[in-house]
């Protein structure tokens, strides 16, 4: 049988993230859905036909679910779908252009990302999300490789940065797999002028990094 590995997903809930980052995303189902009050109203819009809305009240029950449950629906569904192995990429927003914390510190995230992937073994392979403008980003990053059970790292760079080899090295002290995510709509300073081919300096450093990029187009 066929084993089928998602390699870009994530594990998270509204106390995850930021509800400004949403709303970059998706300004009225943004606003459906971090209110209570508005419930019985996801039942009827998911009954017309817009098919990009079916899925708001299950959507809405799993992103007010507690981290642990969110994970094991996750594990569900790739039971259902036939995957055997997934990557969840984290996201860490605290120096990104939205003037909001998450309700999870991300040091605290990366915890239960940890407690996940020790739960789920051989099933999920959380990577640790680098961005070389947090303080102490490099020491975070290296305990959770060495310490922590995390497996590689995911840069964001259009939130408002470049990857330099300076900077993955510090994270590192061997080679690890590289998911570089790019998306044109993402709400940073940079994401007009960002471009893949700005990461060259990290492919041609010898670092022996293996890099894959992700949501380019």
């Amino acid at each position: 049988m066929t084993e089928i590995i998602d390699v870009h997903s994530h594990l998270l809930n509204f106390k995850f993230i930021p509800d400004s980052f949403f709303r970059t995303r998706a300004p009225f189902r943004e606003k459906l859905l971090r209110r209570w009050f508005f419930k019985p109203l996801y039942y009827i819009i998911a009954a017309l036909p817009w098919r990009r809305y079916t899925r708001l009240p299950e959507y809405q029950r799993i992103m007010n679910q507690d981290i642990l449950e969110v994970a094991k629906i996750m594990i569900d569904e790739m039971d259902t779908a036939g995957i055997q192995l997934a990557i969840p990429l984290m996201m860490d927003l605290k120096v990104a252009s939205f003037g909001e914390m998450a309700e999870t510190p991300y040091a605290v995230q990366v915890i239960w990302l940890s407690e996940i992937a020790l739960k789920y073994p051989a099933r999920i392979m959380p990577f640790i999300m680098f961005d070389p403008r947090r303080e102490g980003a490099a020491d975070l990053v290296k305990r959770a490789l060495d310490e922590l059970g995390f497996l590689g790292v995911k840069m964001y760079p259009p939130l408002g940065y470049h990857p330099d080899p300076e900077s993955i090295a510090a994270s590192s002290r061997c080679p690890l797999p590289l998911i570089v995510r790019g998306a044109w709509r993402t709400a940073a300073p940079l994401c007009a002028t960002w471009s893949p081919f700005l990461c060259s300096p990290v492919l041609t450093s010898g670092s022996g990094w293996s890099t894959s990029f992700q949501v380019c187009g």
